[in-house]
């Protein structure tokens, strides 16, 4: 009566195994970032430092557009990889990197460190040597340390 059923379900109700596609092998895609993908972690290259935060706010320059806030925060199992892409989506070249600052700050042991930079890329392709992208990053880094 029920030998016509070939449904895994009802081999496994009736006792006999059901047959199992296998899985196929995916590749993993791609890392969007190498750069972050090999980046070294942040409890082996800062191994006095418990966790890391960051407030960022990136703004257009003449205040074009409202600030864009961010807050980013870092265990010791995340990649200390503290380089961000500019905001303006036709810039060439630019964005921000904090490592220097943040480099300072954990061998200076301070527990918060602020300041600014200003994106050095080219406004666009089409202004290339001409015009610089000048969006501005004020961040605020706190740290905690271990004893």
């Amino acid at each position: 009566m029920f030998s016509t059923f070939k449904k895994p379900w009802v081999q496994r109700v009736f006792g006999r195994p059901a047959e199992v596609e296998p899985i196929p092998n995916i590749p993993d895609p791609p890392p969007r970032n190498p750069l972050l993908a090999t980046a070294e972690r942040l409890g082996t290259k800062y191994p006095q430092v418990d966790t890391l935060s960051l407030s960022l706010s990136i703004r257009a320059p003449n205040n074009e557009v409202e600030p864009t806030l961010n807050g980013r925060s870092f265990g010791s199992d995340a990649r200390a990889y503290f380089r961000f892409k500019c905001k303006n989506v036709e810039c060439v070249d630019g964005g921000f990197d904090l490592s220097g600052d943040l480099e300072a700050m954990v061998n200076q042991r301070l527990n918060e460190v602020s300041g600014r930079q200003v994106c050095q890329g080219w406004e666009s392709r089409k202004m290339i040597d001409q015009r610089r992208c000048l969006y501005e990053l004020n961040f605020k880094a706190l740290a905690s340390y271990r004893d």
